[in-house]
């Protein structure tokens, strides 16, 4: 059974925009040395590197570059800009200039938000372009063989090269991160079970002190009323609340017995 020849269809710009373009320094290696040569000795050298420097010039590229943002990407393909981060600035602006009319503050915002809109579009399409110049396959089928503007690190490549503390410091932060895992205890369930539990109880005040609507009181009234709030307070800590903490912690050892 025969085999029928496959067919590849290269998708990709004219021969003449794939050229390689001259770096930056065969680019200064033309400029400084033909100052220094004869005519004909310059003519040669440039022949070299003809094929990088003339054949695809970074002019054409830049061309290339600004034509693909500016009318190859459309605008329905970038997320309109958030309302609030106008409302944002715009309350930056002080509300009133004494010196200025207000006819030309209301023009320079104009004209201000005209430009934020224009560059943020711009600067969008921009970067949908440079993520798709990341793809070398794509880079040949546009056309574009340099990418004009720095490419950033995706996510995580990145590694920090900045300034690093001293072993000093860098042991003097480990010593106190150990003294934390000696010196520090998490909660056990008992502990937060106290402490929820002294919730029904914080607010039991040993001073009653009567309402503004009561009639008022002689001082024999006043120290009963005081005698009867304690024994009511004393009563609750000594039965009520006690007889609580004391479940909670037999619950807590009961489990510790559990676990051993």
């Amino acid at each position: 059974m025969a085999k029928d020849n496959e067919s590849k269809v290269a998708f990709t710009a004219n021969a003449d925009l794939l050229q390689p373009v001259a770096t930056r320094q065969e680019e200064l290696l033309v400029i400084a040395n033909t100052h220094h040569l004869d005519e004909q000795t310059a003519q040669e050298f440039e022949v070299k590197v003809a094929s990088k420097v003339i054949s695809v010039t970074k002019t054409v590229c830049y061309e290339r570059y600004k034509s693909y943002i500016e009318n190859e990407i459309s605008l329905d393909q970038v997320a309109p800009i958030r309302q609030y981060w106008i409302t944002d600035i715009l309350d930056l602006i002080p509300a009133d200039f004494p010196h200025m009319k207000r006819e030309k503050v209301e023009q320079m915002i104009d004209a201000m938000l005209t430009e934020i809109n224009k560059f943020y579009y711009q600067s969008v399409r921009k970067s949908i372009l440079q993520y798709v110049l990341k793809d070398k396959n794509e880079r040949l089928r546009i056309g574009i063989m340099q990418v004009l503007d720095q490419q950033f690190e995706d996510y995580g490549q990145n590694i920090y090269q900045g300034l690093e503390p001293a072993d000093s410091w860098r042991n003097f932060v480990q010593n106190c991160k150990d003294q934390m895992k000696q010196n520090l205890v998490i909660y056990s369930k008992a502990t937060l079970g106290l402490i929820s539990l002294w919730q029904k109880y914080e607010n039991m005040l040993f001073l009653q002190l009567p309402a503004k609507p009561d009639p008022p009181l002689t001082i024999a009234q006043f120290i009963k009323m005081q005698d009867d709030r304690l024994q009511e307070v004393k009563q609750s800590l000594t039965q009520d609340w006690l007889k609580e903490c004391y479940d909670i912690y037999q619950d807590e050892l009961c489990q510790v017995l559990y676990l051993q």
